[in-house]
């Protein structure tokens, strides 16, 4: 699969490259250190996925409608907590350039379509499929940002916490593929 980010053609594995490229995106308009990218960049990344989320929430149908309309219910929700708490830690150790929401909504836009790309959400199955690859896609950027964060400023057991929730996502997921419908 490949993601394509304004013709960049960046192949989705590793999203150590994706990290990078949303932070590309960011570095022309603030000074900051690279975690502080990154932080932005995954903030971005999970406001996506609450779209995703939410828009599957309301797309479900077919025999298993009410338990995917629950699922994604649940998947949604407590993004704009993550979000906010990511948001704030890039400005903290960034600047107010890296919430811009022009910026954020032209690469939640990227994101999106790179996720999608190609699919139609018609099939209930698809819709699930759709949310566990950018779970997965979502989990490896925090990976690679865990890596950049000093375990002194809070950094780390963020995005751990963050990590924690959407690996529990992760396998409702899977367990939903798993048991069909």
């Amino acid at each position: 699969m490949t993601y394509n980010m304004h013709g960049l053609g960046a192949a989705l594995a590793p999203q150590s490259k994706l990290l990078a490229i949303l932070n590309g995106r960011w570095e022309k308009m603030a000074k900051a250190p690279q975690v502080a990218y990154s932080l932005a960049s995954l903030a971005v990344m999970d406001q996506a996925l609450g779209l995703l989320h939410q828009a599957a929430h309301w797309q479900s149908s077919g025999p298993s409608y009410y338990g995917d309309h629950l699922l994604f219910q649940r998947l949604y929700k407590p993004i704009d907590k993550e979000v906010d708490s990511l948001g704030e830690r890039a400005v903290g150790l960034g600047h107010p350039r890296l919430v811009c929401p022009i910026t954020q909504a032209a690469m939640q836009k990227d994101l999106l379509q790179g996720w999608g790309k190609g699919q139609g959400p018609d099939d209930p199955r698809r819709l699930v499929q759709l949310s566990l690859g950018a779970e997965r896609s979502f989990l490896e950027a925090i990976a690679a940002a865990m890596v950049q964060a000093s375990p002194s400023d809070g950094v780390q057991n963020l995005l751990q916490g963050i990590a924690d929730v959407h690996e529990g996502n992760v396998y409702l997921l899977q367990q939903r593929l798993v048991r069909g419908g």
